[in-house]
């Protein structure tokens, strides 16, 4: 075999292998910033407000630990979804991500290979020999922190002979026209998926004087529109809120590069005027100063673009809600623990307003004798025991990632409130739908007092029911701290109500001796159910106890 044969298969084995190091770096540095830091990245996500400045550096931050500005655009697809931030504060998230992006390539640009297999040792050597979780998220972080840099090297020392080739830098040198550059980083970048990937790439022929930064400038520009190819391909198989997200991304950056493209050589000679003469460091500062200056020209449209997509993209008619069916739980989204923590929320509290639905019917059979209600409290049943089943194995799923112990809780949290929920949707269909049929095919009446004490007995279940909701939803202590008094206050007029239905039946009140074994089992299963709400209110005081 010719030794330029041997050369060419060496130079594909390095650039490719030396990528391949430089990705899976990438994916290993990420991993552990995310399980390191998931509180960190919840709490900046929560802040993320109507004020787009704030939403803006939420997306650098969360961008800078996630170490993708694509897995972030697919975050925020699910974080909308989830309820927790709306589609307009996506839009200064997004600008940040962008932002947020660069950190990673200004690090990379510096000269750090020599000390590349240093920090790996380093890295494996935390990880190998230490027991605590924080240090080993610090091992697996600069064990690939060290990947990055050696696979640069590798792809450096890869591409040195192709120096030697008058083909190659005839086509780097085609780079320099603007819509070749852009097409070709749109193009590698969609396929590597990584933008951090390919301006690293870019950074390593550069340093080999193999790139010039004015052509650099067009393939880094398409690299930033490539890098919304993984928000697109997210949202093939997604509902309309991940077609906003992808859209709304590509807009962004689409706007940002046509507003540099045509003043390519005055972009170059501003960035160089700041830079030093080091190409690698050029092209760090020129991705940096883009995503800079787009986020900072758009930032004032925070309103106006995302509107253009709402009406480019507009909410479908709703359809019949199919009887059982999920709205929030999304499989895709179980890369990302926090996002399908929020997801999981939503769908106990679309569970909950279902339970709601059915305590608010629950004594209609007895009050206005209407049997109809009855189907429909079976029904709504049939979909709780759906729902806590799907939510359950989501969350085993989410469970089963290794994940940080604050979302471990938070898991066993929504689980515990599930089951409570199914517990009061089944006293309902088992204990009350029962006798409500028995009620609405005899000839029961309730006396005056009797009807007026489960009235009693049934407004105080509903408030009760609705602090327990109200904690769990707002995460609201004082709710839950004002349930646990409720319940002890009901359990005691309970005893009080008993008494008096005792009363009126040694007077021997015919309304209540005819109707007194369902009216004792009405006041059973409403005792019942205040007892699981009580449960709710005292899952959220031991999150707040441990906090």
């Amino acid at each position: 075999m010719p030794d330029n044969e041997i050369n060419y298969i060496k130079i594909i084995f390095g650039i490719f292998g030396g990528l391949a190091l430089f990705l899976y770096g990438i994916d290993l540095m990420s991993e552990a910033l995310k399980k390191s830091t998931s509180s960190r990245i919840r709490y900046f996500i929560k802040k993320a407000t109507k004020n787009p400045l704030y939403s803006t550096f939420t997306g650098i931050v969360s961008t800078f630990l996630i170490q993708s500005s694509s897995a972030v655009s697919i975050m925020v697809i699910g974080l909308i979804q989830a309820e927790i931030i709306s589609f307009i504060n996506s839009y200064g998230i997004l600008l940040g991500a962008a932002i947020g992006t660069t950190i990673t390539v200004q690090i990379i640009s510096f000269k750090i290979t020599d000390y590349s297999l240093l920090i790996i040792a380093t890295g494996f050597f935390l990880k190998l020999f230490t027991k605590k979780k924080s240090l080993q998220s610090i091992g697996n972080s600069l064990f690939g922190f060290g990947l990055i840099f050696f696979g640069m090297y590798l792809m450096s020392e890869s591409v040195a002979p192709l120096k030697e080739w008058p083909l190659f830098t005839d086509i780097l040198l085609k780079m320099e026209n603007p819509l070749i550059g852009v097409i070709v980083g749109i193009i590698a970048t969609a396929i590597i998926q990584s933008s951090g990937a390919f301006i690293g790439l870019l950074i390593v022929l550069a340093s080999q004087n193999l790139l010039s930064f004015t052509a650099a400038i067009p393939l880094m520009l398409g690299s930033n529109i490539g890098t919304t190819s993984t928000a697109f391909l997210a949202s093939i198989n997604s509902g309309i809120v991940a077609k906003r997200v992808a859209f709304l991304f590509l807009i962004i950056k689409l706007i940002g590069v046509l507003l540099v493209i045509g003043w390519i050589p005055k972009f170059a000679f501003i960035v160089e005027s700041f830079s030093s003469d080091v190409v690698s460091r050029q092209i760090a500062n020129a991705h940096t100063l883009f995503n800079v200056f787009m986020a900072l020209l758009l930032m004032p449209f925070n309103k106006i673009i995302p509107d253009f997509i709402l009406k480019i993209i507009p909410d479908k008619p709703q359809k019949i809600i199919e009887p059982v069916k999920t709205k929030f739980i999304d499989e895709s989204m179980l890369a990302y623990p926090i996002v399908a923590i929020g997801l999981a929320r939503q769908e106990t509290i679309y569970m909950s307003e279902i339970v709601r639905r059915m305590m608010e019917k629950m004594l209609k059979p007895f009050t206005d004798n209407d049997s109809k209600v009855i189907q429909q409290l079976n029904e709504d049943e049939v979909k709780i025991d759906f729902l806590r089943k799907k939510i359950s194995d989501y969350l085993t799923l989410v469970g089963q990632k290794d994940i940080h112990k604050e979302t471990l809780n938070e898991t066993f949290q929504i689980l515990y409130i599930i089951t409570e929920l199914e517990e009061i949707s089944d006293v309902i269909s088992d204990i009350i739908c029962p006798k409500a049929t028995e009620w609405c095919n005899g000839k029961y009446e309730f006396s005056e007092e009797g009807k007026n004490e489960l009235l009693f007995l049934y407004s105080e279940t509903i408030t009760e029911y609705d602090l327990a909701i109200d904690a769990f939803k707002n995460i609201d202590f004082k709710a839950a701290k004002k349930l646990n008094k409720e319940y002890h206050k009901t359990k005691d007029q309970i005893i009080a109500l008993k008494q008096k239905h005792f009363e009126r039946l040694t007077q021997n009140i015919p309304q209540s001796v005819h109707s007194s074994r369902i009216h004792i089992d009405l006041v059973g299963a409403m005792r019942i159910i205040n007892s699981h709400s009580a449960n709710i209110g005292k899952i959220m005081l031991k999150k707040y106890e441990n906090n």
